[in-house]
């Protein structure tokens, strides 16, 4: 056995990769550290040699590689990649005294270079930190908004916001997520327009901000309906017409969207290769919205590209309606519509032994099937054939 002498270890065998491979490893590192976001209070802020805050301490990439060495601190700051990714650390500014801000929100920015950034804006944090955020609307590229007032008159934070969305070039923005705050989804002013030229992905749940949206490219749609209304119904349909030949991902999160205007929204949807339905166990996945996602209900076909499947909250009444339904679409001899890959249900009460082998039917030809059902407040994946808990 080979022992390492004084001198051997003192060698830093990082010198031996090269700067780009030790980059991507500082990358890899970084998204590891920021998928756990903590708040730091005043206690936990450190400061460094020029005296900027740097929010988590010595312990936080990307400011800890440039505390090992020279070579590290210089392979870190010639990274941009590194520095693009802002949510964790605007989360934390919020909580620092105004002065700390703009020296921390400066480094970050500067060290990015011209890459897209990723952060989040709170409607409610302090204007300090706003502020320089929506300086770089154009570096925008996945973005959440949240606690945004669109109530009239209201001033500050939410409608300099509001602005910049309705004025700035966002052509890089490709994720959106769009969050109000409660009560407070009234008008704000003179009518406005928003268009998202590279937008793909949006999360959002007020129709009232949907009907000022102009998204060409959307791909990707994750919506909660707050409340429900002819208004907001028909905001909802307008928004869809907008974008129906791009959209092929669609998230509905609704208990009170009744189920012929459910139906209604995906008819207008005919690139859909992704549903995913969200209701609660009330009034659950009824039959009426089962049918109508039959092959053969309609000419032409509802979704007929559909290929991914989620129904989530107590599906449904009717087992045979269901099973049909299934039936129809991972037939290989039926032309309305693409055979369907995978189907996830999430129910209340397990199913009949008949169902079971029915369902496992159709597995065997190529129909991915998962079924879940509520234990507690889970909810359990259950063993295929037996329904017995995996």
């Amino acid at each position: 056995m080979t022992m390492d002498t004084p001198d051997s270890r003192d060698i830093d065998h990082t010198e031996r990769i090269p700067p780009e491979i030790l980059a991507e490893i500082f990358l890899f590192t970084n998204d590891a550290v920021f998928t756990k976001v903590a708040v730091f209070t005043n206690d936990a802020e450190f400061t460094n040699d020029a005296g900027v805050v740097e929010p988590g301490g010595p312990d936080n990439p990307p400011w800890l590689f440039g505390q090992i060495c020279c070579r590290w601190r210089a392979v870190a700051l010639s990274t941009p990649e590194l520095w693009c990714y802002l949510t964790p650390v605007v989360s934390i500014l919020q909580h620092l005294p105004p002065s700390a801000i703009l020296p921390v929100l400066s480094a970050y920015l500067e060290r990015s270079g011209q890459l897209p950034l990723t952060l989040t804006v709170n409607g409610l944090w302090p204007q300090a930190l706003i502020a320089p955020l929506l300086s770089q609307s154009n570096r925008w590229g996945h973005v959440n908004i949240s606690s945004l007032v669109l109530t009239k008159g209201r001033a500050g934070a939410h409608q300099s916001i509001l602005t910049t969305l309705a004025n700035s070039d966002l052509t890089c923005l490709q994720t959106l997520r769009l969050q109000t705050c409660r009560g407070h989804v009234q008008e704000n002013g003179s009518p406005f327009s928003i268009v998202l030229p590279r937008l793909r992905s949006l999360r959002a749940s007020s129709t009232t901000l949907l009907k000022h949206l102009s998204i060409p490219h959307l791909e990707s749609l994750d919506f909660r309906f707050i409340g429900v209304s002819e208004s907001t119904l028909d905001h909802f349909r307008s928004f869809l017409g907008k974008c129906a030949s791009s959209l092929t991902r669609l998230t509905l999160r609704s208990n009170r969207t009744p189920d012929v205007d459910l139906i209604n929204f995906l008819k207008i949807l005919p690139n859909l290769t992704s549903l995913h339905l969200h209701r609660g166990a009330l009034p659950g996945i009824n039959d009426i919205l089962i049918r109508g996602l039959h092959s053969q209900s309609t000419v032409p076909c509802v979704v007929p590209k559909l290929r991914s499947l989620v129904l989530r909250g107590n599906v449904c009444r009717s087992d045979d309606d269901l099973v049909d339904m299934l039936r129809s679409r991972c037939q290989e001899n039926q032309t309305s519509c693409d055979l369907l890959l995978s189907v996830q249900l999430y129910r209340q009460r397990p199913f009949v032994v008949q169902v079971w082998k029915q369902l496992m039917s159709m597995s065997t030809r190529g129909l991915d099937v998962d079924v879940f059902e509520q234990k507690g407040q889970e909810w359990v994946r259950m063993d295929h054939g037996e329904g017995k808990r995996r």
